[in-house]
C-alpha cells in the first residue's frame, strides 16, 4: 500500500513541476516562432512593395527587376531563419558578409537594367554577354556609391538580432525542457527520503486539511535541492536579463531596414541616374560600345512609352506612385511587449531559486498563509519547526528529511554553460549595435549625409559632370539643367 502511495506521490510531484516549468517553456518557444513568421511577413510585405514601386515608377524595368528582387528576399528570409534547426547545439554564426553579398548581388544585377533604362531606354535589350559585363563592372563604376554595402550592413545587423533573439529565446525553452526531463528522472529515482516526506506531506492526513506551509517548503526544499537544479539559477537570470535587452532593442528598430527597403532601392537607383554620363563613359571603357540585341516587332512593342511622369535622365518617376510604397508595415511592439509582460508575470526570472516557494503558494497544494488549521506532519496545527534557507548548505539542518551528499548531475553544468553561451552571443549582438551607432554617427559626421557618397573620379575628361553629383539628393534645378546637357551630348534621356 505504501508502496502504491509513493508511486502516486512521485507522478503528482513531477506533474507539479512540469506544470511550472512548461508555462515558461512554452513562452519561449512561440515568442521564437511567432518572429520569426512575423519576419518572414514582413519580407514578404516589402518584396510586394518593392514589386509593386518598379511596377509603378520604374515601368521599364519591372519585368526584368522581378527575379532579381524575388532572389533578394528569399535571400533575406533564409538568413533571418537560419540556424533555427539544432535548438541545443546552435546560435546563428556572426556572418553578416553573407547577407551584404546577397544585397551587393541584387544591386549587381540592377545595375544593367538601371544603366539602360538611364542611357539607352528607347534601344532593344543589351545582349547576354554585354549584360553580364555591365553587371560584373559595378564594383568599378560603383553607380550606386556606398548604398548597397551600407543598406547590406543595416538590414545584416537587423535580421542578426532578430534571428539571434528568436534562437536565444528557442535554446532557453530547450534548456528549460531539458531540465524539466532531468527532474522527471531523478524524480524517479534515488530520492527514497524524499519521496517518504512528500508521502507524509500529502497523504497521510488523508482529508482536506491541507499542509502548513512552513512545512511544505521545508519539504519541498529538501527535494529540490538534492536534484540540484537550482544550481541553474544564476545562469538562467543571467540569460533572461540579456534577453531583455535584446527585446527592447529590436522594439526601437522595429526592422526600419526591412520595412523601408523599397524605398531604399528607390532612392538607390535614384542616385545612379543622377550621374548617367559619368557611368556611361565608365562602362564603355570597361565594356566596350553598346551591343545591343537585333530589334524586332515584339521589341519595339515591350519599349515603354512615355508617360505624364517627371522625367529624369530616362528614368521614370511618378511623386504619387512613389509615395505609396513609403507607408509602414506590420509592426512588432504587440508581440515583444507581450513576451515582456508576460515574463515578468509568470516570474521567470528566479525560477529556479523560488521553485518551491511557487509550489507551495498554490492553493491547492498547501495552505498559503500561517494557521494553526493545517497539517504540520504529525497533527493538524501550527508548523513550529525551523524554516530552513535554500541552498545546499542550509539542508543539512532541514528537519523534514535526512540530508544526503551528492554531486550535482554533470548535464547541470552542460546546461549552466549553455546558458552562459547564450548570453555572451546576446551580449555580442547588443555591443555590435552600439558600435553600429556610434559608426554610423562617426559616417555622417564626414560626408555630411547617411546616403551614399559618390568615389572619386578619376577620368580627367568627366571633371564637368562631377561637380555636385556625389550628395546623394536629388536637387530640382539642376536635374532639369542636366536634362538639357545631356540632350546636347545626343544622349537619349
Amino acid at each position: 500500500m505504501e508502496e502504491r502511495l509513493k508511486t502516486h506521490v512521485q507522478r503528482d510531484f513531477k506533474a507539479l513541476l512540469h506544470h511550472s516549468s512548461q508555462t515558461i517553456q512554452g513562452l519561449l518557444i512561440s515568442t521564437a516562432n511567432d518572429l520569426q513568421d512575423h519576419v518572414t511577413r514582413l519580407a514578404r510585405d516589402s518584396e510586394n512593395r518593392t514589386q509593386s514601386l518598379f511596377a509603378d515608377v520604374y515601368r521599364g524595368m519591372a519585368t526584368r527587376a522581378r527575379e532579381p528582387i524575388s532572389r533578394l528576399f528569399r535571400g533575406l528570409v533564409e538568413f533571418a531563419r537560419a540556424g533555427t534547426g539544432d535548438q541545443l547545439t546552435a546560435i546563428p554564426p556572426d556572418d553578416a558578409d553573407q547577407l551584404i553579398g546577397v544585397v551587393e548581388r541584387f544591386f549587381g544585377e540592377l545595375f544593367p537594367l538601371v544603366y539602360h533604362q538611364a542611357v539607352h531606354s528607347h534601344h532593344a535589350a543589351f545582349t547576354a554577354d554585354y549584360t553580364r559585363c555591365v553587371r560584373d563592372s559595378v564594383a568599378a563604376v560603383q553607380p550606386f556609391g556606398a548604398a548597397p554595402r551600407r543598406l547590406g550592413e543595416t538590414l545584416a545587423a537587423s535580421l542578426q538580432r532578430t534571428r539571434t533573439f528568436a534562437q536565444a529565446l528557442a535554446m532557453g525553452g530547450a534548456v528549460m525542457n531539458t531540465t524539466d526531463r532531468l527532474m522527471d528522472e531523478t524524480a524517479t529515482a534515488g530520492l527514497d527520503n524524499c519521496f517518504s516526506a512528500l508521502l507524509r506531506l500529502t497523504y497521510c492526513l488523508g482529508t482536506n486539511i491541507k499542509p502548513c506551509n512552513g512545512y511544505c517548503l521545508n519539504v519541498v526544499r529538501g527535494c529540490l535541492t538534492q536534484q540540484r537544479a537550482q544550481e541553474l539559477d544564476l545562469p538562467w537570470n543571467n540569460f533572461l536579463v540579456e534577453t531583455e535587452r535584446l527585446a527592447k532593442q529590436i522594439l526601437n528598430d522595429n526592422h526600419q531596414s526591412l520595412q523601408m527597403l523599397a524605398s531604399s532601392i528607390s532612392d538607390a537607383v535614384m542616385y545612379a541616374s543622377m550621374d548617367g554620363l559619368q557611368i556611361d563613359n565608365k562602362v564603355k571603357k570597361l565594356c566596350g560600345p553598346v551591343r545591343l540585341e537585333p530589334e524586332t516587332e515584339e521589341s519595339k512593342a515591350q519599349t515603354p512609352k512615355s508617360d505624364t511622369s517627371d522625367v529624369l535622365n530616362g528614368i521614370s518617376v511618378s511623386s504619387l506612385a512613389a509615395g505609396r510604397h513609403n507607408k509602414p508595415l506590420e509592426h512588432e511592439s504587440p508581440l515583444l511587449t507581450s513576451f515582456l509582460q508576460s515574463l515578468e508575470s509568470i516570474q521567470a526570472k528566479g525560477f529556479f531559486a523560488n521553485l518551491p516557494e511557487a509550489l507551495c503558494s498554490d492553493e491547492s497544494f498547501a495552505e498559503i498563509h500561517d494557521t494553526a488549521e493545517c497539517w504540520n506532519g504529525q497533527r493538524v496545527g501550527e508548523y513550529t519547526k525551523t524554516l530552513v534557507r535554500p541552498g545546499v548548505d542550509a539542508q543539512k539542518y532541514n528537519p523534514e528529511l535526512a540530508w544526503t551528499e551528492s554531486e550535482p548531475d554533470p548535464i547541470i553544468h552542460q546546461l549552466s554553460d549553455k546558458l552562459r553561451h547564450i548570453r555572451q552571443v546576446v551580449m555580442g549582438q547588443l555591443n555590435q549595435a552600439q558600435n553600429m551607432v556610434s559608426d554610423s554617427y562617426l559616417r555622417d559626421e564626414e560626408d555630411g549625409s547617411g546616403s551614399g557618397q559618390k568615389p572619386d573620379d578619376d577620368d580627367d575628361d568627366d571633371t564637368e559632370w562631377a561637380q555636385g553629383s556625389g550628395s546623394g539628393n536629388i536637387p530640382g534645378e539642376e536635374q532639369s539643367t542636366k536634362k538639357k546637357t545631356y540632350a546636347a551630348e545626343g544622349i537619349d534621356c
